[in-house]
C-alpha cells in the first residue's frame, strides 16, 4: 500500500518574484539558494525546503487564502522587531500561544505567515 509520508517541499506562486524575494530573504530573514530554475527562487529553509514561483496564468481568486504556513524562528521578538523595522504588516502582535511565542504578519501577496518557537 502507498501512501503520503508528509510535506516535503512548499512553493508559493507569487504575483512578483522580486518583490517576494525581498520580503523572504530581507525582511524575513530567510537565505537565498545560490542558483534557481527561470521563474523560480528557491530557499534554503529544514527540514522542508521552500521556493517562491512566478504566478502561473491564469489566477483564479486571491492567493494565501485557505492556508496556514508557521515558519519556525529562533527569536520570535527579535525577528517581530526586524519585520517592524522594515516595514512589514504584522496581523498579530508576538504572543504566547498554547504552543509557544508567535506573531503572524502578511506577505506582499496575502499569505498570512505564522512566526513562532515551539516550546521545547
Amino acid at each position: 500500500m502507498s501512501a503520503t509520508t508528509g510535506l516535503d517541499y512548499l512553493s508559493l506562486q507569487v504575483s512578483n518574484l522580486a518583490r517576494a524575494r525581498d520580503f523572504y530573504c530581507r525582511v524575513l530573514g530567510i537565505t537565498a539558494a545560490p542558483s534557481s530554475p527561470p521563474g523560480v527562487q528557491v530557499l534554503r529553509t529544514r527540514p522542508v525546503p521552500m521556493a517562491l514561483r512566478a504566478d502561473l496564468p491564469p489566477r483564479t481568486g486571491t492567493a494565501g487564502l485557505g492556508v496556514a504556513l508557521w515558519l519556525d524562528c529562533e527569536d520570535v521578538d527579535a525577528l517581530h522587531e526586524r519585520v517592524m523595522q522594515h516595514g512589514g504588516q504584522v496581523e498579530l502582535a508576538p504572543t504566547d500561544g498554547p504552543f509557544g511565542r508567535m506573531f503572524t504578519v502578511a506577505d506582499p501577496d496575502g499569505y498570512r505567515l505564522t512566526l513562532h518557537r515551539m516550546k521545547r
